[in-house]
């Protein structure tokens, strides 16, 4: 009987762990860019890019951006000074530079302000062509799109879900 006790957990050991890695490799998860297409099949087709990201990400993406543009700016700025013409057209390009930065931030506020990480995927989208085309961010929660956020530029029709 002794025998037969000790032998007990070397049969069913090995027994358990076998279940468990069947029971993992079984299991699927879904990502939450495939629970929309799986609820949204026909839309798959539709966009060009789709992938997920943050609003942190996009703070950083967009920083990056603009601040090497601006770096860029100041460097040609030292090393052609008597170039006038070149300066003024610098000048136009940085006031661009600040515009889109304090644009991009405007969406990222918004973006801060509608998002939340517990309940909501936050996906960067291109679709279409032609006349109806769009790029931009949307929200997505519980598989629907919950929020959509164009980029300038974006042409869109009223009655187009992105």
């Amino acid at each position: 009987m002794l025998a037969l006790m000790s032998a007990a957990p070397k049969i069913i050991t090995p027994l358990l762990v076998a279940l468990l890695l069947v029971g993992c490799q079984t299991m699927r998860t879904v990502t939450p860019r495939e629970a929309f297409f799986q609820k949204h099949p026909d839309l798959r087709a539709r966009y060009h890019e789709f992938y997920e990201t943050s609003p942190e990400a996009i703070a950083e993406d967009h920083a990056w951006k603009f601040s090497l543009g601006l770096t860029l700016i100041r460097q040609i700025r030292e090393h052609h000074a008597e170039c006038t013409d070149l300066m003024q057209s610098l000048d136009i390009v940085e006031k661009r530079f600040e515009t889109y930065l304090d644009e991009g931030l405007s969406i990222l506020q918004e973006l801060k302000q509608v998002f939340n990480p517990k309940f909501d995927s936050l996906f960067w989208y291109s679709y279409g062509s032609g006349d109806n085309q769009g790029q931009g961010y949307v929200i997505v929660r519980n598989g629907n799109v919950y929020r959509t956020f164009w980029v300038a530029g974006s042409v869109k029709k009223p009655d187009e879900i992105p």
